[in-house]
């Protein structure tokens, strides 16, 4: 007979008072195509989804103006079909500057997602070692 050990008391994580943690990801709702395309460009880095889009992310706030310019306010929900986010960790200020500059935008934050990954694979392709893209400006 073997004796199992019961957990008493609270559970804490080394990451709870940690502001540099990594937290999952808001529920966010992407086109079937995005998420190919993002599971795609994780796979050529040889990265996870989570450090290619947060990657894809930094070097787009660096590099372009993050304040998108919608001309449609077409409904984008009844177009495509819609999947939810990927389970993805990503670093609170990324999530932040999302929230930011997809208010200031017409869309939601997930369609502001997805312009700013079409216009970032536009211009520098799956890339996203910085030293290799600002060979590209």
């Amino acid at each position: 007979m073997t004796k199992i050990s019961k957990h008493y008391g609270k559970r804490t994580s080394i990451y709870d008072d940690n502001e540099e943690r990594r937290v999952r990801c808001p529920d966010w709702s992407f086109t079937t195509g995005f998420i190919k395309r993002l599971k795609e460009g994780a796979k050529k880095n040889g990265v996870s989804k989570s450090k290619y889009f947060e990657s894809v992310v930094q070097n787009f706030f660096i590099l372009e103006n993050p304040n998108l310019i919608i001309a449609s306010k077409r409904d984008y929900n009844q177009v495509y079909k819609k999947t939810r986010t990927p389970v993805m960790t990503l670093h609170p200020q990324i999530i932040e500057d999302i929230k930011e500059y997809s208010s200031k935008s017409t869309p939601s934050a997930s369609k502001y997602i997805e312009l700013l990954f079409a216009r970032y694979n536009s211009k520098y392709g799956h890339e996203i070692e910085l030293k290799k893209l600002i060979q590209f400006i």
